[in-house]
């Protein structure tokens, strides 16, 4: 069973569960996606969802193959 994003970036400590809840909030409200949402928070940068060529990311490796369809 894979986890969300969220949770991800929850346990890795990236974010706090606050601002997950914050950002789930601004999601629905807005019909958009998780990242979109932390971004648009100021949570997170674009940059931190920025993958490279190689697929890498700032993020840890558990989190970085599912980032991909987290932004419009």
């Amino acid at each position: 069973m894979s986890q969300r994003l969220g949770d991800l970036l929850v346990k890795e400590k990236i974010i706090t569960q606050e601002q997950l809840q914050q950002a789930t909030k601004s999601q629905k409200e807005n019909n958009s996606r998780l990242g979109a949402a932390l971004v648009k928070l100021g949570f997170l940068t674009e940059e931190d969802f920025t993958i490279s060529s190689h697929g890498s990311t700032a993020f840890p490796p558990s989190i970085s193959p599912i980032l991909k369809s987290t932004l419009p």
